[in-house]
């Protein structure tokens, strides 16, 4: 078992862009390894609004974040699946310090219904009223 085990893949986009559903798609494949745990925001670390707190949780610590990824050296393929990833100005370059040849899959979506989806979910969760 390798000692460090980092994705080589990235999935990031915009909310409610799909990347919740290529996420469920890719644990279905036998050589894709993605942690039981979606975003776990690690390379960005976000800080969300008070009403927000409970929505967003993500994982501080390196030895929190490799325990994710137990198991996963047996996979040619290994993911991490944090939307955070595209807004935060850092996290590609923190990415590239740990894992230099991972690619990152970025994932868009027409801004208005994008934002129309936001606004539904946003109302449903009480977020907004």
């Amino acid at each position: 078992m390798r000692e460090s085990i980092w994705p080589n893949f990235y999935i990031v986009g915009a909310v409610k862009s799909g990347t919740t559903s290529l996420y469920a798609y890719l644990r279905q494949h036998p050589q894709v390894f993605l942690p039981g745990r979606k975003e776990p925001h690690f390379f960005t670390q976000p800080r969300p609004a008070r009403e927000q707190a409970h929505l967003i949780r993500y994982v501080a610590d390196v030895e929190h974040y490799q325990h994710l990824y137990r198991g996963a050296d047996a996979f040619p393929r290994v993911g991490d699946a944090s939307p955070s990833y595209l807004w935060c100005p850092e996290a590609a370059q923190r990415i590239h310090q740990v894992a230099p040849d991972a690619r990152i899959i970025v994932i868009l979506r027409d801004p208005v219904e994008r934002a129309y989806a936001q606004y539904l979910m946003d109302f449903t969760e009480g977020a907004i009223h």
